[in-house]
Order: structure tokens, then C-alpha cells, then sequence
């Protein structure tokens, strides 16, 4: 069995055993996608998104669980860590994505002192530049890629781990398909939240810029992924997820589109106009 294939078949497990909930209540987060914690069979909570969860928020919210769990697998492909995500069959029965809850964390415990936001922790020099340098600079291009257009500071879990700390990314509501397929033409407007924090962290703190090598390379790592791949992945999720015809429209896409989009970026992290 290939590496690929037995990625498909542990996913195609999970699906075939979405995780029952078993109590829910509503979300205090402020998003306007993420309406509903459930606590699940497994004793666990999640962040939990289906198919109305960005009705009136998004160009195309129907797509919401599904560009979830896309972009999310695509981050596993790249070496991205995101939180556990699993598919959650609520009371009412409808299936729908699950981003399992890690609750707030408090870096006071690791460094000491009072309670602050992560990026002060940057900007104190606690957390190395370095560090945020690397993760910032393969979401990125990544976030280019499937045109999410709405990072954010707070889209960032920053956990102690070790003598240091880890960053895991989530929050994919805005990207992929919910902003309409194929995604537009690049580069992203100046005006949204990806790009003004982009343009924010350069301001904050000193040192940062986007590393350009660690930034192809991510770009490296999409062209590799190959198409058997995005298959497995979106096989993986309910199918009720997609209209008729997305997946060969999604496949098609992956297949001639993909890397004319991968080459902008490319040329645009060369030439540092997405800088």
C-alpha cells in the first residue's frame, strides 16, 4: 500500500465514523462563522462549522465545512499543524466540520509574569522572532494560494511546548470555495486582513520579513501534491459537502490551474512585490 493510499483509507475511517455529539451550546468566540461548540462522544469539544454557518457573511457559505477540511489537509500535506479536526454528526444528524477546541492559552505560564497576547510575547523578544518567522512565512504563500483573505493575529494557537513554544493554524472559513472557485486572479487586494497583517507585522516588530526560501519552498511543496492526493482528500468528507460536479471541477482545476497560480505567487515573492 502506498504512502497516499493509506492517507485515503485513514480517512476514509474517519468518515466512515464521524464522531457522535452529544451535548452542544453556542459559541462565545467572535466569529461570525462559528456559531456552535459541540462536545462530542469522544469527550472532547469542537469548534464546529456546516454548510449555513456563514450565511450572510460569505460569498458562498455553503461551502464553508468543505473548505475546512480541504484547506486544513492540504496544511498536513505541507507540514502546517493545525488543530484536530474530525467530522461531527450532530442531534439533527447533519455532518458537519469539527476543529477540536483547545480553549485559551496562557503564555504566562511559560515566560512568567502577566497574561499577554502572543504577539507581545514577539515583540518582548520572549518568543524569537525567528520562531514566528518560519510559521508566518509558510501560511502565507499558503493563504495566497487558496485565496484566504481574512488571517488574522488571533487565527494563530500559540502553545507552550518543550522550553518554547508552537504555533498551529486554523480558520479557513474565508478561503478556498466559500470565496468563489477558481479563486481570483492575484495579487490579493491590499484592503484584506491577510495582506494589512502582513503589512502590520512588518511594522510591529522588528526584524520581520517574509523569508523568501522557506516561502518557495512551500510553494515547492503544493506543486508536489499530486492529484490521487486532492482526490483521497476530498473523498474523505461527506459528500454532501459539494454540489454535483465540484469534485471533477476541483480535480480539472488542480490538474491544469494550479501551477499558473503557484507561478504568480512564485514571481511575486521573487520580485517582492508580495512582500
Amino acid at each position: 500500500m502506498s504512502l497516499y493510499q493509506s492517507v485515503g483509507r485513514v480517512n476514509f475511517l474517519t468518515l466512515l465514523f464521524p464522531l457522535k455529539e452529544i451535548i452542544s451550546r453556542r459559541s462565545d468566540a467572535s466569529t461570525a462563522v462559528c456559531k456552535d461548540y459541540s462536545r462530542a462522544e469522544d469527550g472532547q469539544w469542537y469548534a464546529i462549522k456546516g454548510c449555513n454557518s456563514g450565511d450572510g457573511n460569505l460569498p458562498y457559505p455553503f461551502y464553508v465545512p468543505h473548505s475546512e477540511w480541504f484547506c486544513q489537509s492540504l496544511c498536513e500535506c505541507i507540514g502546517l499543524a493545525c488543530p484536530p479536526r474530525r467530522i461531527i454528526e450532530r442531534q439533527s444528524k447533519e455532518l458537519v466540520f469539527g476543529s477540536r477546541f483547545e480553549g485559551g492559552v496562557d503564555l504566562s505560564n511559560t515566560f512568567g509574569g502577566v497574561r499577554l497576547d502572543w504577539w507581545h510575547y514577539v515583540h518582548n523578544g520572549k518568543i524569537p522572532i525567528d520562531d514566528f518567522i518560519y510559521i508566518f512565512s509558510k501560511l502565507y504563500p499558503f493563504d495566497l494560494f487558496v485565496n484566504n483573505n481574512d488571517r488574522h493575529a488571533n487565527n494563530y494557537l500559540v502553545r507552550g511546548q518543550m522550553d518554547g513554544v508552537s504555533f498551529l493554524v486554523f480558520d479557513f472559513s474565508n478561503s478556498w470555495m466559500s470565496n468563489g472557485f477558481p479563486p481570483p486572479s492575484l495579487p490579493m487586494a491590499s484592503g484584506s486582513n491577510t495582506i494589512r497583517l502582513k503589512d502590520q507585522f512588518k511594522s510591529c516588530f522588528r526584524g520581520f520579513a517574509v523569508d523568501v526560501q522557506i516561502a518557495l519552498d512551500t510553494i515547492t511543496s503544493l506543486r508536489q501534491i499530486p492529484s490521487t492526493k486532492i482526490e483521497a482528500i476530498l473523498d474523505s468528507h461527506p459528500q454532501e459537502w459539494l454540489s454535483p460536479g465540484d469534485k471533477e471541477i476541483i480535480l480539472e482545476w488542480w490538474n491544469s490551474d494550479r501551477n499558473s497560480r503557484l507561478d504568480t505567487i512564485e514571481g511575486g515573492l521573487a520580485s517582492g512585490d508580495y512582500l
